[in-house]
């Protein structure tokens, strides 16, 4: 509502700019005009024209992208001809413009004749009334003539800046000191075209002079075009270079000896969190935190691949950097990049790599040595078992033979984890529900066998997967196990799922004291383990398990208790 009132005003406004230059032409033109020969009327017309096609272009800054020396010409002619000649010449010029531009809306031309008719007007009036003769010397009537040409640029400025303000939504302020910006320049450049021209009309051949001077305009325009082409070549191409640049994954600092000037790259900046200013303090201040990347980027001599840890808040990034030579266009050294890559991931990549390389060994030492192990073990065990049967109960307390099988129980139970880590087996695929998978391990959790209050909420969603039952079975009892074993007498786990993206994600969490945070991107690998007689075999065997699915399975939450997130796709 508010944007179309806006509108209905700007569009009132230019309709009573535009009444009031046409009303105040009918006033001021009378004919026929008699002070000024045809042909110099039709060349200064001419000369406006091509003034205004041969513009002279600036650089793309604030509304006035051009320099059109039209203007000029209307004050030469007005102050050697008149108001009325000038006025007539402004009429003719709209009309052919108004046929060349049939693109340009109509109400543009009136409403620009207007707005010249009206700065026009007020010029001549104040010339006149402070004593400036038309067709004078002007050096004569240097006051009214510099006093007329500020009230021409005070009324553009009174007329057109309404205008902006309306159009642009801006503030009052910012449009009056965007507008002066704009124009002062323009202004002055005109004043100084206009009084060149005055001279020219008073000279002996006029049509001559006005020649002379739309030749410059037109050599001056072909000039700077040429000018503003380079210039925007150089720009669009200094624009697609830092466009590459700052679309490399790379941070990219570099540092010119000759300015001591700093430049970041976006990768450098976002990594660092930092700008150049910040760069160039860090630089001078050297300070502890980060030292050995300060250390890297403040020494001049080149290096390759150093690997050096930068921390922002609590994210401690592994960077590997490296410097080279500056070398401008002549072979001459100015100055040095630094630049460096975020090598955390790939850093983290290789560890999993280095482990996934220790569990295959482990798995292959495993598959050998369960073997010799197993078969003496055997042996020993029979032996033992048979003397426990055969010895009275003071002799098996003596020599500890309920402990000893204890202890044998133990080793062959990490004997089959080991086994089973080192060769888990191929699924057996069948399509399952986990749910009743989970309800059938339940019971073995309950409270008269394990001695503990431990509450189940089950809340899963119903889909079928194709898993292996046994393997699933294992993870959900590996898992259901380290839970009630963290979370002690008394407690809960709840076991809830969700479908998303074709993923069935199964939450198992408890209410335990958690991982300790030292040990959380360590819990699959094995022999990890926070337990006085556990083997740290059995969330690497899920691990297994899971991935051999397909899936996955992570520590999603530790604030409270602990939780995890086994991911299994969905297959039709």
């Amino acid at each position: 509502m508010v944007g179309f009132n806006l509108k209905i005003i700007t569009n009132r406004y230019l309709f009573v700019i535009m009444i009031l230059g046409i009303v105040t032409f009918l006033f001021q033109i009378q004919f026929p005009i008699t002070n000024i020969e045809i042909s110099l009327f039709l060349v200064i017309a001419l000369g406006i024209i091509l003034s205004d096609y041969f513009y002279i272009p600036k650089p793309p800054k604030g509304n006035l992208l051009f320099l059109s020396m039209d203007t000029a010409l209307y004050i030469a002619t007005l102050f050697i001809f008149g108001l009325e000649t000038t006025l007539l010449t402004l009429l003719v010029c709209t009309i052919i413009f108004s046929a060349i531009r049939r693109k340009v809306q109509w109400w543009k031309h009136i409403f620009n004749f207007s707005i010249y008719t009206m700065m026009i007007t007020c010029t001549y009036n104040i010339y006149v009334k402070l004593g400036g003769a038309i067709n004078g010397v002007i050096l004569d009537h240097s006051f009214p003539f510099l006093v007329s040409l500020l009230s021409y640029f005070i009324v553009n400025m009174v007329l057109l800046i309404p205008y902006f303000y309306l159009a642009s939504k801006k503030q009052f302020i910012t449009v009056i000191k965007s507008f002066l910006n704009d124009t002062l320049l323009i202004y002055f450049i005109t004043l100084a075209g206009s009084y060149i021209l005055i001279t020219l009309l008073q000279h002996e051949h006029p049509i001559f002079g006005v020649f002379i001077f739309t030749f410059i305009i037109i050599l001056l325009s072909i000039t700077f075009r040429n000018n503003f082409r380079l210039y925007e070549k150089i720009s669009k191409d200094k624009i697609h270079r830092e466009q590459i640049l700052d679309s490399l994954p790379v941070g990219v600092i570099t540092i010119d000896h000759q300015t001591s000037s700093i430049d970041l790259n976006t990768s450098a900046a976002k990594l660092l969190n930092l700008n150049s200013n910040q760069v160039m303090e860090f630089l001078i201040s050297n300070p502890e935190l980060n030292h050995e990347f300060w250390k890297n980027v403040g020494t001049r001599e080149t290096y390759q691949n150093n690997k050096v840890y930068y921390t922002v808040g609590e994210v401690k990034h592994l960077l590997l950097m490296s410097q080279t030579k500056l070398i401008d266009q002549y072979e001459q050294l100015i100055g040095r990049i630094i630049y460096f890559i975020d090598i955390t991931d790939t850093d983290e990549l290789e560890k999993r790599i280095y482990q996934s390389e220790k569990l295959a060994l482990l798995g292959q030492l495993a598959a050998g040595a369960a073997h010799e192990i197993r078969n003496p073990l055997t042996v020993i065990q029979g032996f033992v078992s048979l003397m426990n049967v055969s010895l009275k109960d003071h002799e098996r307390d003596k020599f500890q033979l309920p402990l000893l099988l204890k202890e044998f129980k133990r080793i062959d139970t990490i004997i089959d984890d080991m086994l089973l880590i080192a060769k888990p087996g191929a699924p057996i695929i069948k399509e399952v529900c986990l749910e009743s998978l989970v309800k059938e391990i339940l019971p073995l959790f309950d409270s008269s066998v394990t001695n503990q209050d431990i509450r189940f909420s089950v809340n899963m969603t119903k889909a079928k997967l194709m898993v292996d039952p046994k393997q699933m079975t294992q993870v959900f009892y590996n898992l259901f196990r380290n839970s009630s074993e963290a979370i002690g007498e008394k407690g809960w786990i709840k076991i809830y799922s969700d479908v998303i993206d074709g993923m069935y994600q199964l939450f198992i969490k408890d209410n335990g004291p958690g991982i300790p945070k030292e040990l959380q991107k360590t819990i699959f690998d094995p022999f990890q383990t926070t337990k006085d007689n556990g083997t740290g075999l059995g969330l690497t065997i899920v691990q297994r398990i899971i991935e051999n699915h397909g899936g996955k399975i992570e520590l999603q939450s530790n604030e409270m208790g602990t939780t995890f997130m086994i991911s299994l796709p969905i297959k039709e």
